[in-house]
Order: structure tokens, then sequence, then C-alpha cells
């Protein structure tokens, strides 16, 4: 996972990792605001 040395080219494999990863974090938080409730 190392491609530092690559143009700022993102792939749409890589936006739907991140669209994936900030989605889990999201709901994660949700998830943790309602059990604090």
């Amino acid at each position: 996972m190392i491609k530092e040395k690559k143009p700022a080219k993102i792939t749409k494999r890589e936006i739907d990792t991140l669209i994936f990863k900030i989605d889990r974090l999201l709901s994660e938080k949700k998830t943790n605001e309602l059990q604090k409730a």
C-alpha cells in the first residue's frame, strides 16, 4: 500500500473505500451517542 509518488488522481475504488470508511466512522459515532443516552 505504498503509492506515494503518484499524481493526485484518485481511482473510483479509492473513493469507494474512503466513503465506506467515513460511513463506518459516522455510524459508529451515532451508535456510541445512542448508547450513552
